[in-house]
């Protein structure tokens, strides 16, 4: 893929991600499927018989939701039987072209030291001033490519 299609790929899911962003759902502590279960004044047993599913079963569906155990498909599937969408998805702390640049800035450290240090070995040590520009223009050599090493 080349550089441009995976920088327009990662403007395209950070612009959809951002939406998300504003969003703090908090989940139940008791997990979503008791507390929407309960907020509409369903039974555990209505559930269940909706499902196809025993009671027990049902108990042990919520459980493994409140320990992160259920799948997604189960979710999905639940989500279904009550007339809700389920919604699966990440967001960054910042955006994915952040995460990128910090990368980037880490790789382009890690070489730019390593450079640095086997010249202060040979006595041709590079003042703070310019390893500080070497480490920039390298880190923005390597977010220009978007290189299969950046995640290495």
């Amino acid at each position: 893929m080349s550089y441009t299609n995976k920088k327009l790929q990662l403007e395209q899911i950070d612009e959809q991600l951002f939406k998300l962003k504003r969003v703090d759902i908090r989940v139940p502590q008791s997990g979503w499927i008791n507390a929407i279960r309960l907020a509409i004044g369903m039974s555990a047993r209505q559930l269940a018989k909706r499902l196809k599913i025993s009671q027990q079963a049902l108990d042990a569906l919520e459980k493994r939701e409140v320990e992160e155990s259920i799948t997604l498909a189960k979710l999905r599937e639940v989500g279904e039987k009550l007339d809700l969408k389920l919604v699966y998805s990440f967001v960054p702390k910042e955006s994915l072209e952040q995460l990128v640049k910090t990368q980037s800035r880490e790789i382009a450290k890690s070489i730019v030291l390593k450079t640095n240090k086997q010249m202060t070995i040979e006595d041709q040590k590079v003042n703070d001033k310019k390893i500080m520009k070497s480490i920039e223009k390298r880190a923005k050599e390597i977010e220009s490519k978007m290189p299969k090493y950046l995640w290495d």
